[in-house]
């Protein structure tokens, strides 16, 4: 099963370790980390209440908690062993509540808390706009929804073979139950009743072939593409052949788009 497919179907064992050891390569990104720190702060500055809805093993949850005036922090995933993850991760922080639950049936009040993010969940959940709807409803009128998430059409190779890659990162795609969902956000969040709604994007680029095989997720596109039997052997070796000797020559390139989305709850 692909990492993709994996963050949407499996609950325990060892896919959730799987899962684990995906989002640990994630956190080990400097810019990815870098901007769950700004955005951590950016939350702080508005409210004393937040909820990280797909919390997963607590990455943004540890930014949320290294800094200062918050009152309560609500961690919330369906998967119990990744939640595991992040209470063995933060357990000892008073402020921090850890609970199992389906994000589109959240288990707080209207208005209950002060701002949510939400980061890299909507991709994989049935349905994003369901889950944007309840986030947006436990959040206080006036306070934040902060929504992150990578628009995989955005994913680029650098390779002499256009053919080959395009094939690859269709692939790719296709492992990701909602792969465009980061150009959606803007209307994600209107339609949940958001206000002034702002969208910002980052451009994540990295020169590391490791990091783009497993968490940009080339190797399940070109298993799927060699399973399909719809592209030469000897073509689909040879594209690999090359980005192990770019990637030894400084030339390869990889890189992915991250919308990042707020918008200002409304007067109920």
């Amino acid at each position: 099963m692909s990492v993709a497919r994996t963050f949407r179907e499996a609950e325990v064992g060892d896919a959730a370790a799987e899962l684990e050891r995906y989002l640990r390569g994630t956190s080990a990104l400097e810019k990815v980390m870098a901007g769950k720190a700004t955005r951590a702060r950016w939350l702080a500055a508005r409210a004393r209440s937040v909820l990280d809805a797909g919390c997963g093993t607590g990455d943004m949850l540890a930014e949320l908690v290294a800094e200062d005036g918050w009152e309560r922090i609500v961690g919330v995933d369906h998967n119990p062993d990744l939640l595991a993850a992040a209470r063995e991760r933060l357990g000892g922080d008073r402020r921090v509540e850890l609970v199992r639950a389906d994000a589109t049936r959240l288990p707080y009040g209207d208005g209950e808390l002060g701002a949510a993010v939400v980061e890299r969940t909507l991709q994989h959940v049935e349905d994003p706009a369901a889950v944007v709807a309840d986030v947006a409803r436990v959040v206080a009128p006036g306070g934040t929804v902060l929504l992150v998430e990578p628009d995989w059409s955005t994913l680029g190779v650098a390779s002499g073979d256009p053919a080959i890659t395009d094939a690859v990162l269709a692939c790719v795609r296709e492992q990701i139950r909602h792969p465009r969902v980061g150009r959606d956000l803007r209307p994600l969040l209107a339609d949940a009743g958001l206000t002034d709604v702002v969208v910002d994007a980052e451009v994540h680029e990295t020169a590391d072939l490791g990091v783009a095989r497993f968490l940009a997720l080339i190797d399940d596109g070109l298993a799927a593409l060699r399973a399909r039997g719809e592209a030469p052997t000897a073509a689909l070796d040879a594209w690999e052949a090359e980005l192990a000797a770019d990637a030894a020559t400084g030339r390869f390139s990889a890189s992915l788009v991250l919308f990042v989305a707020a918008g200002t709850a409304p007067a109920r």
